[in-house]
């Protein structure tokens, strides 16, 4: 083969070798705005999540302030208000064993 035939083979695989480089990084830049994509939707979920878990807690920390409360009411003239007790101390600040008082 003649010189440039060399030259011409060298330069179509060099352009065969960018093509594909290229090709190759358009690929990987889309899957990463698809990972960008759905992290930022697994981090809206776990915002939700932490959300409704954070409103469970408190209503669990609610429902056991009332049930001890109510326990330490029991065999009082006081027995069952523990919740009027805990809406009160909501509505004005003031604790409600305080109240309870």
């Amino acid at each position: 083969m003649k010189h440039w035939h060399y030259l011409t083979a060298l330069t179509i695989l060099t352009a065969a070798a960018v093509i594909a480089l290229l090709s190759a990084a358009e690929q990987r830049a889309g899957l990463i705005r698809d990972l960008e994509a759905e992290n930022a939707y697994l981090q809206r979920r776990l915002d939700q999540s932490m959300k409704q878990l954070q409103q469970l807690t408190d209503r669990i920390v609610e429902l056991e302030a009332n049930r001890a409360l109510d326990q330490a009411l029991k065999g009082t003239g006081l027995a069952g208000l523990g919740q009027a007790f805990l809406a009160a101390e909501q509505e004005h600040g003031v604790d409600a064993v305080v109240l309870a008082a």
